[in-house]
């Protein structure tokens, strides 16, 4: 008996922490889109604006800028 309730116990445990980790995910996914579209409409409407974002040679800014 005691055998069969810790399996059970685990089992449930497990499956919240997989449900968490997922909805963690969706939401940093969404977020990093969102945020690359953001920049990219930055350097095309201002590149001043996007220079000052990307903190001196950043990955973006300086793509658009040589570009």
């Amino acid at each position: 008996r005691r055998r069969r309730r810790r399996r059970r116990r685990r089992r449930r445990r497990r499956r919240r922490r997989r449900r968490r980790r997922r909805r963690r995910r969706r939401r940093r996914k969404r977020e990093r889109e969102r945020e690359r579209e953001r920049e990219r409409e930055g350097v095309a409407r201002h590149e001043s604006e996007a220079e000052s974002r990307g903190g001196g040679g950043g990955g973006g800014g300086g793509g658009g800028m040589e570009e």
